[in-house]
């Protein structure tokens, strides 16, 4: 149960973090910045 629990956190953490790049899609340093924000928080969740 604790591995499913795991795994809904980091995929809401990369919903998230997919929707903030895509709304900023047009600015090539923050899409970068949020992307590795992202990445960063995907496994500390």
């Amino acid at each position: 149960m604790r591995l499913v629990i795991q795994l809904a956190v980091v995929a809401a953490i990369a919903l998230a973090g997919s929707t903030l790049v895509n709304a900023v899609a047009w600015n090539p340093p923050l899409t970068l910045i949020l992307g590795l924000g992202t990445a960063a928080a995907a496994p500390a969740g």
